[in-house]
This record gives C-alpha cells, structure tokens and sequence, in this order.
C-alpha cells in the first residue's frame, strides 16, 4: 500500500501555527515512514497510574525504566510499550489509566511493584516510525485522524494506539505510535 499525502492545508495550517512542522515535505515525511506488522498478544509486567495524562505519565516512565534496571530487564533488546487506555473526552481526566511495560515470558515471579498481565490484544497495527520529542509525539496526534480519514484507512477505535519505546531505536532519537488496524 502506497501511503500518499496529498496538500491539506487544514492540517498544514494547524501544524505551522504551532510551529510543529514548516514545509509539505515534513510531513510527507513524517507519514511515509510506516511498516504494516503483526503484533502478538503477550504477557506484560507493567505499572499503571491513574490521572490526567501529561507530566505524570513521564514520572511514570522514569520509575518503570528505573525498576526494570535493578531487576535485570533493561538491555539493548528492551521493548517498553505505553498504552494510555482511556480518551479524556470521554473519561474524567482523574479516572484515565496510563500503563508502561515489557513483555515477560509466563513464569515472571509477582512483585509488589508490578502488575503482571496483557497490555493489550494482539493484531495488525500500523507502525509509524517518529522523533522520539515532544513535537513529533505532538505531531503524530495532531495529524494522524485526518490523514487516515483523507487516505480512507479505517484504524480499530475499539483498541487502543500504542507507543512502543525500542531500545535500539531510541537510541537513534526515535520512537513508534502502534495504530491497531484490525
């Protein structure tokens, strides 16, 4: 499937009045770099916290990070994905759930720090490859909907997006947002 953007100046003039992205080429860019991929469904040792997403869900991330390094689980394989479960239109910001974790084989021993479970169902998602930086995460949720809308992709609303944190790429300075496509 060949991704094609074509010029909607909707979504350009959103994204340059904040500054998110100057020229067509960007965000061409910015939306050819995808790969169609089978994710499984696995078990997950993860933390969760209940809130308004923002600041918060960064704290969390620190402390997941900072946990899985003293118990042994951080190395150059380390896959961290983030699910933020609840739509805060929808759900009180109080009452939405941000989970951070790592695939765990089944006999993952309990600890009182963690939450052993699955994260999310497997399928086929739609993997977009972005800057690991406030603005391309920025950038990515700002454009996604429409450019989906504009190219007739229709994305499972029933699970939700995943942000998944490789090591190795993000060492390179880049993340990827899981858009669940069935």
């Amino acid at each position: 499937m060949l991704f094609i953007l074509y010029r909607d100046t909707v979504i350009l003039s959103k994204l340059r009045e904040n500054d998110v992205i100057k020229t067509n080429y960007e965000l061409e860019n910015f939306f050819m770099n995808y790969t169609i991929e089978t994710i499984p469904t696995q078990q997950f040792a993860y933390m969760r916290r209940i809130g308004p997403y923002g600041e918060e869900n960064y704290v969390l991330m620190a402390t997941f990070k900072e946990w899985i390094q003293n118990n042994g689980l951080f190395n150059e394989d380390t896959v961290i994905y983030a699910v933020a479960r609840d739509n805060p239109e929808m759900v009180a910001p109080g009452k939405c759930r941000y989970d951070v974790g790592i695939s765990v084989v089944s006999t993952f021993p309990n600890s009182k720090d963690i939450n052993i479970g699955s994260l999310f169902s497997g399928g086929k998602y739609m993997i977009f490859q972005i800057e690991h930086t406030i603005e391309g995460v920025n950038q990515f949720w700002m454009t996604f909907e429409d450019i989906f809308k504009q190219q007739n992709i229709t994305n499972n609303v029933e699970k939700p997006i995943l942000e998944r944190y490789d090591k190795k790429l993000l060492d390179k300075g880049y993340c990827e947002m899981c858009v669940p496509l069935d």
